[in-house]
Order: C-alpha cells, then sequence, then structure tokens
C-alpha cells in the first residue's frame, strides 16, 4: 500500500508539470499501461473509442469523457491493484499528432509528453536537408503559432513545455532560399529545355 502511494505521488508531481491543455484525451488518444511481475499479458497501448470508452483487459471500461488525465490514472491505477497485489504499474497518456511538411515520414504518431522535440522529429524519420526548424507551424484546437525549434532544441523542452494537445499539426516548411543542390538541378532543367529547343529549330 505503501508503494502505490508513493507511486501516485510521484506521477501526481510528474503530470503536474504537463501543460494545462493536455491533460484531456479525446477519441482516438489512448493509455499506455505497463503492469509487470503479473502472469496476465496486460502491457499494451489502448485507445479510446468513438463514444469516448476506453476497454482495458480484467478491469473493463474506463469512462474518458470530461475527465483529465490524472483522475482516469488514479482509477486505472486503483482498479488494478484491487486486482493485483503490489503490482508494478505504470499508466501514461498516449497523444495524436500528425507531423506534416519538410520530413522523411509524415504522419500520425503518439506521443505521452515527456518526449523531447528531437524525439518527435525522430519519429518522423528526421528532416529533410530543405526543413526549416527556425519557423515550424504549431496548430491545434486553440490556433495557429510558429515555434522555433532550434531554439527549443537548444533549451532541451519537452512537448509538454510548448504545448501538447490532442489532435496537434507540426508542419516543418521547406526553406525559403534554393539550396545549392536545388539551384543546380532547375539550371539542368532549364539547359535541357534550351537544348530542346535549339534542336527543334535547327
Amino acid at each position: 500500500m505503501k508503494r502505490l502511494r508513493i507511486f501516485v505521488l510521484i506521477s501526481s508531481l510528474m503530470f503536474t508539470l504537463v501543460a494545462l491543455n493536455a491533460q484531456t484525451l479525446e477519441p482516438g488518444d489512448g493509455v499506455r499501461v505497463q503492469l509487470y511481475n503479473v502472469e496476465e499479458e496486460v502491457t499494451d497501448d489502448y485507445f479510446i473509442q468513438e463514444n469516448g470508452d476506453l476497454q482495458l483487459p480484467f478491469i473493463g471500461t474506463v469512462v474518458t469523457g470530461n475527465r483529465d488525465f490524472q483522475e482516469l490514472q488514479l482509477e486505472i491505477t486503483r482498479k488494478y491493484t484491487a486486482i493485483y497485489r503490489n503490482p508494478e504499474l505504470t499508466v501514461q497518456p498516449l497523444y495524436r499528432i500528425k507531423i506534416l511538411g519538410e520530413v522523411r515520414t509524415p504522419g500520425v504518431y503518439f506521443v505521452t509528453g515527456v518526449e523531447h522535440l528531437s524525439d518527435l522529429i525522430a519519429l518522423a524519420g528526421g528532416e529533410t536537408r530543405d526543413a526549416a526548424l527556425k519557423r515550424l507551424h504549431f496548430t491545434d484546437r486553440h490556433g495557429e503559432r510558429d515555434i522555433d525549434a532550434r531554439e527549443i532544441l537548444l533549451r532541451g523542452n519537452r512537448l509538454a513545455d510548448v504545448g501538447l494537445d490532442s489532435g496537434v499539426q507540426l508542419y516543418v516548411p521547406r526553406k525559403r532560399f534554393i539550396t545549392f543542390r536545388n539551384a543546380s538541378t532547375v539550371l539542368s532543367g532549364m539547359a535541357l529545355i534550351v537544348t530542346a529547343v535549339s534542336l527543334s529549330r535547327s
């Protein structure tokens, strides 16, 4: 029981550091449950259904609507503790983030909020050579804003520090100037056009 109290206290302190707008999970988001020292296979990622229900093994349905994550975390911990004696249990949120633009594998990814911005970019395969990290476009339910990824990377900020929300879209723009590589491609293309026109006239 003492271990459970310590776990709940540490978890509460951790998630107090998370921005307020990152507290609510939406349908399509999920939780990562890690339960050790038990025979049953419980450890996995579980996702919230459209009606707001979260189905977890052996404890059934957890209703997530209009409840912040700390409350859900405590309910899940309490229910598993009622089944297993002194379980080694962690419960983390999984927020959907869409990464677009100048990254190698754009798409939707799930993060817990404790990752750094560099981890998020790495999830998407890393930035391309044409990525403009000075002006990332950040869109969430509260609006749009630009952030300087280079400054955030230097500071070592976590995603929660820059404002994490369900359904966030991060767009990595292309550099505005033409790189030497692109300029060479453009010049080569122009040379081919000039050659083709010259041959057609001869």
